[in-house]
């Protein structure tokens, strides 16, 4: 199944870069540490270490920060980063960092190796609400400026006409809501469930009693 869902996204990456068409996420809440650990690392004599930013969302809300996003003669500023590359990602309680979807089997790609594929990313300020978000893209479709470009354009000037996150993704949130109706389901069928085996079980710790 895992394999199917990683496929099925790698191919939907692909023929969406042969069309010559964008592909875009917007991360409203990012809580990765990516930047954040990697200024530590890369600049321990010029900074203070450890850095008082407990993730890179806190860091860019700052840093983005701009008085126009609130008052001044050019009214809300939209204030944003250059693109930047997540080379590889540490999950949480991983030995190592790696590269995303590299060394997966059963996956091929058709489009160069698992670097074509890692993620690129912008952070974005939205005038007046005190929000960033992150706009990630497939590396294999902004490898050109003029293509990181056209999409950051593109995200930006929707940020700008609904003073929020872009149409698509407010959409997106709002057909994904649960309806109240199917949330009392959810909860009476999670009530009166019946459990087969125990955390403990399935871990093996009842197992300890039994020893001396």
């Amino acid at each position: 199944m895992i394999e199917n869902i990683i496929t099925n996204y790698v191919r939907v990456v692909e023929g969406q870069d042969r069309a010559n068409l964008p592909v875009a996420g917007v991360v409203k809440s990012p809580t990765s540490t990516q930047v954040v650990s990697a200024i530590e690392a890369k600049a321990p004599d010029e900074v203070e270490t450890p850095i008082r930013w407990g993730n890179d969302n806190l860091f860019f809300s700052e840093a983005l920060y701009n008085p126009d996003d609130w008052y001044g003669d050019d009214g809300a500023v939209i204030s944003y980063t250059t693109w930047l590359v997540q080379r590889q990602m540490t999950p949480a309680k991983a030995d190592s960092a790696f590269v995303p979807l590299e060394g997966l089997d059963g996956v091929n790609f058709r489009r160069g190796d698992a670097a074509e594929y890692q993620t690129a990313f912008f952070y974005a300020r939205i005038p007046l609400q005190n929000t960033v978000v992150r706009v990630e893209a497939p590396v294999m479709t902004v490898r050109d400026a003029a293509s990181r470009k056209r999409i950051q354009r593109k995200v930006l000037g929707e940020i700008a006409a609904t003073r929020s996150i872009p149409f698509a993704i407010d959409a997106a949130d709002e057909a994904a809501t649960i309806s109240r109706e199917n949330r009392q389901r959810l909860r009476r069928e999670l009530q009166h469930a019946t459990s087969v085996r125990t955390y403990n079980e399935l871990r093996g710790y009842n197992d300890l009693n039994n020893q001396e």
